[in-house]
């Protein structure tokens, strides 16, 4: 077997409980882990070496590899001296970071992943980063592994602790750009990426889902006798699933899926509701909408009887890597939001919760004569700051009270504004 580099987690990851119904509002995980015999950069020994994420919280590891993703250059076929892709680091050195989480019935780890053609298809490069699929995981996140795992199992929320706070790990090691990790999931594995967004644990900028899973199902569809008999305990499953989705904390950089109507495995009507409640969280958060694309034909095999195989229709698209990636945005690199927004973004719910929890006036940003004061708080200036900052996915993070209190304010401002001059 080979040597598998180990790295320790940092103790005391700050990770409040996962409710089993609806995501909490909670901070992102974690500090910067120290390395102990990793290569450095941690991606450098290649797509075929195992290492391995140890942490001591729980005593559990991720397995995973990890490769750089360059661009084809002319001595591969790729795009001559002058065109628009390149081979070298964003502006400041940081790299885009994706992560693939693969189906059932693979071991994961990048076999799994058509990562030489991804190269056609992207400007710049970016670490491409897979985890290996260990005992009792065939669903990564959920208690019962086999092919009725997802209306068996529970939701493990240790496991999804654990992947969140690898993933959080990963994104602040050298090198890594943490405003820009997305993560890629095909059937089980999309599944296990939506369990990843809805804990709240990890900030992402986008996610794309191929022939997602759901956990439980909203209908009888292909269920056995054993399982009919459990059809209402399996539609409590699917209703507190998109509960849970119906809170995530926002992806700026989009959800993008692709399903194939006919697919007997993961139904048409059940990616349509999974899409739906993520995007009526996105609209929420004043985000792009998830797009769920149709995928026509029927994956490239002649005998794909259940039409579920369509990875490569899914992730092999020039389009989507150019939303997953940096180059040839308009924004810097650094970055998820534009300009300098995403500093004042911080400041502003900074500033915004401790005007909550000390009722002191916020620094306006306004006129002082446009601000208003609600139980003792001035808040024009958030609103102010929310609207210029595009700030909604921080503020999604507050809690209820202040929520209430910014949608109290913006109705008041809505109706000075409607009313006679000089109200």
């Amino acid at each position: 077997a080979a040597h598998v580099p180990v790295m320790a987690a940092p103790p005391a990851m700050a990770m409040e409980a996962m409710s089993s119904a609806v995501n909490p509002s909670t901070s992102a995980v974690g500090s910067a882990p120290s390395a102990n015999n990793w290569p450095e950069p941690f991606w450098a020994a290649g797509p075929l070496r195992i290492l391995e994420w140890q942490d001591p919280e729980s005593e559990g590891n991720v397995q995973f590899q990890a490769t750089l993703i360059k661009p084809l250059g002319p001595e591969d076929g790729g795009p001559a001296p002058g065109a628009s892709s390149s081979s070298s680091a964003p502006a400041g050195g940081q790299l885009p970071l994706v992560v693939h989480f693969s189906g059932v019935g693979s071991s994961g780890g990048l076999g799994d992943v058509n990562h030489l053609n991804i190269r056609r298809h992207i400007k710049g490069p970016f670490v491409l980063v897979a985890p290996l699929r260990q005992r009792g995981m065939s669903w990564w996140v959920l208690t019962q592994d086999g092919d009725w795992g997802w209306v068996d199992g529970d939701v493990s929320l240790s496991r999804v602790r654990l992947l969140a706070a690898w993933l959080a790990a990963l994104a602040q090691q050298p090198g890594i750009n943490p405003a820009w990790l997305s993560l890629l999931g095909y059937s089980a594995g999309a599944y296990a990426v939506t369990e990843l967004c809805a804990s709240g644990l990890v900030n992402f900028r986008a996610i794309v889902l191929g022939g997602v899973h759901g956990h439980g199902q909203p209908d009888l569809k292909n269920l056995d006798g054993k399982r009919l008999r459990r059809s209402d305990e399996i539609g409590e499953k699917w209703d507190a699933y998109l509960a849970r989705l119906a809170t995530h904390r926002g992806l700026p950089g989009g959800i993008f899926g692709s399903h194939h109507r006919e697919d007997a495995i993961c139904p048409w009507n059940h990616a349509e509701a999974i899409f739906a409640s993520l995007d009526a969280r996105q609209k929420q958060l004043g985000l792009p909408p998830a797009v769920l694309e149709e995928v026509t034909g029927r994956g490239g095999r002649k005998k794909n009887k259940s039409v579920h195989n369509y990875s490569d229709q899914t992730f092999l698209r020039d389009e989507l890597w150019d939303k997953l990636l940096p180059y040839g945005h308009d924004f810097p690199v650094a970055s998820p939001l534009n300009g300098d927004h995403d500093h004042v973004a911080t400041d502003t719910i900074a500033a915004a919760t401790a005007a909550v929890i000390t009722c002191q006036p916020l620094r306006p940003k306004v006129p002082p004569s446009c601000d208003i004061r609600r139980n003792g708080v001035f808040l024009a200036g958030a609103i102010a700051w929310a609207a210029g900052a595009k700030a909604t996915v921080n503020f999604a993070c507050a809690g209820r009270d202040f929520h209430e209190r910014m949608r109290g304010a913006i109705s008041s401002l809505r109706a000075a504004v409607q009313g006679p001059p000089g109200s």
